[in-house]
């Protein structure tokens, strides 16, 4: 017995695959940038105010993205050893962000991280 669904190659599914898993870049920023961005975001939130359900951070003049407090406070813990550039990245639907940076280890070591979160661009 032979099914014919599964004599045909998987090429062309890989590929379609692939080209819909490369994240675009949608900017460069350093890691200070950031972190002053996300300090501001948490003195807003004061107790007085009800909990914020999303912070928005301005990566360039017409790109920011949201993410949850939960999301951005990853993010902020994540940047503390941050070195360099930081590059972010959108999955191909627009709901994971990717940060990508170096980072500095305790013994003074540079090695490359990549964090991937739930978020949203504007």
């Amino acid at each position: 017995m032979t099914f014919s669904s599964f004599s045909q190659p998987l090429a062309s599914h890989e590929a379609t695959f692939a080209v819909q898993a490369s994240p675009s870049s949608l900017a460069t920023v350093m890691p200070s940038t950031l972190c002053t961005q996300l300090a501001n975001a948490t003195i807003d939130q004061g107790e007085s105010q009800p909990c914020k359900t999303q912070i928005t951070l301005h990566l360039a003049s017409d790109i920011s993205i949201g993410l949850t407090p939960a999301n951005a406070h990853i993010l902020d813990q994540s940047l503390q050893s941050a070195i360099g550039q930081l590059e972010v990245f959108t999955s191909a639907y627009n709901e994971f962000l990717e940060f990508r940076f170096n980072r500095l280890s305790s013994t003074g070591e540079e090695y490359p991280t990549r964090l991937l979160l739930h978020g949203m661009v504007f």
